[in-house]
């Protein structure tokens, strides 16, 4: 059974990328389909190119199989040091160059979790607010949405 038996049609059934590493990103397209899935996630680790061909190639492996691009994955979270939080910015970033180019509608993100030692959370909520706002106003301007995964 796939998604496409669920409730009126409502319920999505997709894999993501990052759980299948070991297979190369059309393998995984083609593995995807084989289970008849309904749409395909991306992680932006799993890119092994940002070229246009590349990328080209990846989004029409996609469509030949029928498969909708749900979003690109951004691993990592925007907790730590300034450096990490840039660091983490531009990984999101270049998740929402790839989106844009292969027609997925989002990127999801993480927010990070504070070091275990931390007795409040409170200071770092202000810099992932500010992160994740930059991330979104960044995507807003290419036609991207944010989203910011539910956990960690």
């Amino acid at each position: 059974m796939n998604g496409r038996a669920g409730v009126s049609g409502l319920i999505k059934i997709c894999a993501n990328s990052i759980s299948f590493r070991h297979l190369d990103i059309e393998a995984f397209i083609r593995q995807v389909a084989a289970w008849g899935l309904d749409c395909i996630d991306f992680n932006l680790s799993h890119f092994t190119s940002r070229e246009p061909e590349y990328l080209r190639r990846v989004k029409l492996a996609s469509l030949r199989a029928g498969l909708p691009i749900g979003y690109i994955g951004v691993s990592g979270g925007f907790v730590g040091d300034e450096a990490t939080q840039r660091a983490q910015v531009a990984r999101a970033r270049e998740a929402i160059d790839v989106a844009a180019y292969i027609g997925a509608p989002l990127i999801r993100v993480f927010a990070g979790s504070p070091p275990p030692e931390a007795e409040v959370w409170e200071p770092y909520f202000a810099p992932l607010v500010a992160c994740m706002r930059e991330v979104a106003d960044y995507g807003a301007g290419k036609g991207v949405f944010v989203a910011l995964q539910n956990h960690d």
